[in-house]
């Protein structure tokens, strides 16, 4: 790993040892942003995406199967999955308008995601398939949101804002 890699490491499980364990992270190493894995100590670097758009803002499901991103491969940033090996890449979000920072439900049954689709940040949360569409929940105005983290039970999601300020929000 180099000193420009951007990275996001989530613990899954402290209870069980992990003996393949990877990172999933962003860097530009290539010249544009992309997505790529490695082992814990920084070793065995696999490229995951290869396109012209800026690929960033990788999660890894909980099962680890999959990778929840953002790509602006298309002119604006979009959610995308992924499975963990780079294949099957699936656009998830049609909205045209700026999504950002994905997360998986604990449960792997939900992902959330931020966006201004409605010309105001809201948070949305849909089903990795895609099959309905995502449910929006409409944010504080006038702020920039930073983060979203789900609840351990899936009931709640903990948006935290650019003046550092944190709105709880039921989901259940």
């Amino acid at each position: 790993l180099s000193a420009t890699d951007t990275m996001q490491v989530v613990v899954v499980n402290l209870a069980s040892a992990c003996t393949d364990c990877r990172i999933v992270f962003a860097s530009d190493r290539d010249g544009n942003s992309e997505i790529y894995s490695c082992k814990v100590d920084g070793s065995d670097i696999h490229r995951l995406t290869n396109d012209t758009g800026t690929d960033d803002d990788p999660v890894w499901s909980p099962d680890h199967s999959r990778i929840a991103f953002i790509s602006d491969r298309t002119g604006i940033p979009e959610l995308y999955i992924m499975n963990a090996d780079g294949s099957n890449v699936l656009r998830k979000t049609f909205s045209g308008t700026y999504s950002h920072n994905p997360t998986w439900s604990p449960d792997g049954t939900h992902v959330a995601w931020l966006s201004d689709a409605s010309g105001e940040y809201q948070l949305m949360i849909g089903e990795p398939s895609g099959v309905t569409p995502p449910r929006a929940v409409a944010l504080p105005a006038n702020a920039f949101y930073d983060s979203a983290t789900w609840s351990p039970d899936v009931t709640q999601i903990l948006i935290q804002e650019n003046h550092n300020e944190l709105w709880a929000f039921e989901v259940a």
